[in-house]
């Protein structure tokens, strides 16, 4: 066959091909369908990003914060205490306190006993005592125990440095009475929340304060600030990356009290040194405003410092005993009058 042959063949297949394709043309229904899926697959979308970015927002960022961060609580400042004249009676001072954390411990035990060793050693506590302590402490009310506080400036300067993993410091406040032993029964104390306290206050945090007797006990809420939350995010190894404050801490409410604080300092005085004249241990003062019945001032000796409860824990004389509210007592002449009112009333 010649190849001028073979030519027009192939011409004549190509060009048969050619007429049996048939050309159609999209229509504007199948556009217009592709479209509105689209637009309906967009707005699903969107939908569902408006609905876990605003709507549970804070759901997320809670379960993606818990897994990946640690929260410290800052602690709030309790309010002031003042007397009639704006005298202040009860002020806060900063403070740090050191807590173990077990979860940030290292799972090697060897390492372990050494941080602890360091830690008694820094805080000048017998090893012994310290895993004793470790061992009885209830970790289903807290996952963090608190070792010590209030610590020396020297203290706290060894912890920084050393870094101890499982070992956390955090600032707090301690409250310092003016002049100590003078207010003590009237303003009362604070303490470490306990079982107790969480029983009546569930929402509590087991490290924190509360009032336990006086003013503070029973102004608590009021004086008592919100604390605030720092939470420090961490990546698999547990390496701190950043932290953030999520919550800002707020003191709590000031107090004024009709209490005459000069007064109550020269009551004070004088009936101290008239309990020494009689030889005496104990006694009871208490001042009224006849006219309204505010109290001026209260005392109940023997007296403590409110700035150092432990020194008195043995005291035989029970000086956190409140003989001015606590005490009974003949009434002796003072009911004459009430009884002579009550007779005079009846005829």
């Amino acid at each position: 066959m010649k190849k001028s042959e073979l030519d027009v063949e192939n011409i004549l297949l190509d060009r048969t091909e050619e007429e049996n394709l048939l050309e159609v043309p999209l229509l504007d229904k199948v556009f217009k369908t592709i479209f509105f899926l689209i637009l309906i697959l967009g707005t699903v979308v969107l939908a569902r990003l408006f609905y876990l970015g605003l709507v549970q927002h804070d759901f997320y960022k809670s379960r993606a914060l818990a897994n990946v961060s640690d929260f410290q609580i800052q602690r709030a400042p309790r309010g002031l205490i003042f007397d009639r004249f704006n005298n202040l009676l009860v002020k806060n001072e900063p403070s740090v306190d050191v807590f173990l954390i077990p979860a940030h411990l290292s799972k090697n035990p060897d390492e372990q006993l050494e941080i602890l060793k360091q830690t008694s050693s820094k805080l000048q506590i017998d090893l012994e005592t310290l895993k004793k302590k470790i061992e009885e402490y209830d970790w289903g009310i807290s996952n963090k125990m608190l070792l010590a506080s209030d610590i020396s400036h020297d203290q706290l300067i060894d912890f920084s440095s050393s870094a101890l993993p499982g070992i956390e410091i955090e600032s707090s406040f301690k409250r310092l009475e003016q002049p100590p032993f003078k207010f003590a029964h009237l303003l009362g104390y604070v303490g470490r929340v306990d079982k107790e306290d969480l029983k009546s206050y569930p929402n509590l945090s087991f490290d924190g304060q509360i009032g336990k007797s006086g003013l503070e006990k029973y102004y608590d809420e009021y004086l008592a600030g919100t604390d605030g939350k720092k939470v420090f995010l961490k990546n698999a190894k547990g390496e701190i990356l950043d932290s953030q404050l999520i919550s800002v801490p707020q003191s709590g409410k000031q107090l004024q009290t009709f209490i005459d604080g000069p007064f109550q300092e020269y009551f004070y005085d004088r009936l101290v040194q008239a309990l020494k004249e009689l030889g005496g241990k104990k006694a009871v003062g208490l001042a009224l405003n006849p006219q309204n019945g505010e109290v001026l001032a209260l005392i109940s000796l023997p007296s403590f410092d409110n700035n150092r409860l432990s020194d008195f824990v043995t005291d035989s004389n029970n000086p956190f005993f409140n003989r001015a509210i606590q005490g009974l007592y003949n009434p002796g002449s003072t009911i004459k009058p009430l009884v002579a009112a009550a007779a005079l009333k009846e005829k």
